[in-house]
Parts: structure tokens; C-alpha cells; sequence
């Protein structure tokens, strides 16, 4: 795993995001275990973990986090009709169930 990944949250979770899109599921389904690990002692943004559960295809469990993300009143939501991340997930019901919540325009 890249050094500098492995303490910024954020780019570890791209480094899943990008084993999955490369058809390297082992290894993104490793990262995102590595995340629930470090999780039980540290935060890890319900961002991180959507991305990575939208890159290995598992749209549910994606639009779950985001939820998650929603109920925590996360920041990042506000992103969530442009991050490029998502794109995959823009046309699923909940999704834009929670966009409609969040009363993005």
C-alpha cells in the first residue's frame, strides 16, 4: 500500500476506488477492510467508504454510506450531483431520494 495513502483516509479510499474500477476487487475489498479496521479506533468519513463500495459496483451498500453521511449532516453531500465518484449512482431512486432530501438544486 502507498505510505502516504495509508494515513490520509481520503486518498486510501481513492486507492480502492481505483483497484475496483481496474477489476482488482481482492484489492479494493482489501482496502475497504483495512477502512472498517482503523474505523473501530479512528473516524472515517461515510464518504470513503461510498466511494469505494460505488467503485466495486455495490450501489446499495454505497447509498447506504451516503445516508449514513446524510444522518451525520457531512459536508461533502453538497458535492454529490458533480463529484465525478458518483456518477454511477445518479440515476438509482434512493439516490436521488437523498439529493431531493438534502434540497440540493
Amino acid at each position: 500500500m502507498l505510505s502516504v495513502a495509508k494515513n490520509y483516509f481520503p486518498a486510501l479510499a481513492m486507492v480502492g476506488y481505483c483497484y475496483a474500477k481496474a477489476s482488482r476487487r481482492a484489492e479494493a475489498e482489501n482496502v475497504l477492510k483495512q477502512l472498517v479496521e482503523i474505523s473501530k479506533t479512528r473516524h472515517i468519513s461515510t464518504l470513503n467508504m461510498a466511494i469505494i463500495y460505488t467503485g466495486l459496483g455495490e450501489n446499495e451498500q454505497a447509498i447506504d454510506w451516503l445516508w449514513k453521511g446524510y444522518e451525520a449532516r457531512a459536508g461533502y453531500l453538497i458535492y454529490l450531483k458533480v463529484e465525478p465518484v458518483f456518477a454511477d449512482l445518479r440515476a438509482h431512486p434512493r439516490f436521488q431520494q437523498l439529493v431531493k432530501q438534502i434540497n440540493l438544486p
